[in-house]
């Protein structure tokens, strides 16, 4: 897919990122989506790998999956604010700039929820 990287704005060649990563190729949370140019998406998985993030937990959607994928999106929200100011600092127009950011909050907003139950789920359960 071609496009304006959610990132960086260029246009080009878009590829489709999953913060949170994949398992058996489909997506941990699907709402959670970036159109990222393959420079920006490298970078994304580099700064995870840097800062130790592993890969998806097994087993997935306990307390400790939900904190690796809080750190996942921690990563991608300062690549994706530092993005904007990288655009505003070149000139472009806020309302432009702003989209990613956006796009993501929206996004992050129907994630949370969902983890937030997965993690009262895991309280239940303790105390039971």
């Amino acid at each position: 897919m071609h496009g304006s990287c959610a990132r960086c704005l260029r246009f080009g060649l878009l590829e489709e990122h999953h913060p949170t990563d994949r398992r058996d190729g489909k997506p941990l949370d699907p709402d959670l989506v970036e159109w990222l140019c393959p420079t920006c998406h490298d970078a994304e998985t580099t700064a995870q790998r840097v800062l130790g993030i592993e890969l998806p937990c097994d087993p997935y959607d306990t307390p400790g999956d939900i904190a690796r994928r809080l750190r996942c999106v921690s990563v991608t929200l300062g690549l994706t604010v530092a993005g904007l100011f990288a655009a505003l600092g070149a000139g472009v127009h806020p309302l432009v700039a702003i989209g990613g950011l956006v796009a993501l909050a929206v996004a992050l907003v129907r994630v949370l929820q969902r983890w937030a139950d997965l993690l009262d789920t895991h309280i239940q359960g303790a105390g039971a």
